[in-house]
């Protein structure tokens, strides 16, 4: 049961650290296209990202609410004692894999938040494939720099030597 409602707190930090980079990554790009009138948005990427912050708001909005579904929590508490802090926890765990009427499962906001993490790891590790592709470039127009002076070199000394 630990393990469980400490799983469920990590994922509500982490959805929490992605929604607050999604957010300032936003405000970069429409501060930078205001300020500056030489960049270009790419509008899936924003949109994508708007969508994920807001599926993380709404999640994070649902978990941080204090309805808890005490099904299960007020039937155990017929035949076992339970502590207050196993009370909460029991209840927390159970309200995410059945919540109340109005509220979304825990599991569809998992499998959301799985599927715009792997979206966004997808955009970024096309972003590293471009960023790779300039690094290959400068590195061959290094080498050819080189070759040039190389064959070049031989020639200026010579002719300061002998001029």
């Amino acid at each position: 049961m630990e393990k469980e409602y400490g799983s469920i707190k990590l994922l509500n930090i982490l959805v929490l650290v992605n929604a607050i980079g999604l957010f300032a990554s936003l405000v970069q790009k429409v501060l930078t296209r205001w300020l500056h009138s030489n960049v270009s948005l790419i509008w899936s990427e924003m949109i994508l990202k708007s969508t994920f912050l807001v599926v993380s708001l709404v999640y994070l909005t649902q978990q941080n609410s204090r309805r808890t579904n005490s099904l299960f929590v007020d039937t155990c508490d017929q035949v076992i004692d339970l502590a207050a802090e196993d009370k909460e926890a029991l209840s927390y765990i159970f309200t995410f894999r059945f919540p109340l009427n109005g509220d979304i499962e825990g599991s569809i906001h998992v499998t959301t938040i799985v599927t715009f993490s792997f979206l966004q790891i997808m955009m970024l590790l096309e972003k590293s494939q471009i960023l790779g592709n300039t690094m290959l470039m400068m590195n061959v127009m290094i080498n050819e720099m080189l070759k040039f002076f190389m064959t070049i070199s031989p020639i200026f000394i010579l002719f300061f030597f002998v001029g």
